[in-house]
């Protein structure tokens, strides 16, 4: 297989993916397995370009990413939710995004590159 098969294949190629988390090796980690994905990582500098999100709920004490899923809602940029946040805690995000996906810490790499496919194919 040549290389341009090869990235043709992944999953994810050509993609930007946003990946909004506090905790560093978390983030690395969802990082890397976008990247094995074939996709790219944008940061909040890239939020009108990218094609897709991953959030963390809570970042930080005092934060959260309510913001930034309702600017990546305005936008049209199809979003997730990974948290480690009990259905409880969830509520204010289940009433203003109910259809939203959420993923529960800690997942699987497959299941994270999955769902990412899904929200780039309005799944």
């Amino acid at each position: 297989m040549d290389a341009n098969n090869a990235t043709a294949a992944l999953p994810l190629s050509g993609k930007r993916v946003m990946v909004l988390e506090d905790d560093v090796f978390v983030k690395m980690g969802l990082e890397s397995t976008l990247l094995e994905a074939g996709a790219q990582i944008g940061t909040l500098a890239h939020l009108k370009t990218v094609d897709a999100a991953i959030l963390d709920v809570r970042l930080g004490d005092a934060f959260n990413s309510f913001n930034i899923a309702c600017e990546l809602d305005r936008r049209s940029v199809p979003f997730l939710f990974y948290t480690g946040q009990s259905a409880q805690n969830l509520r204010a995000l289940r009433s203003e995004w109910p259809r939203c996906k959420i993923i529960a810490k800690p997942a699987e790499p497959t299941a994270i590159v999955e769902a990412v496919v899904d929200l780039l194919h309005g799944k």
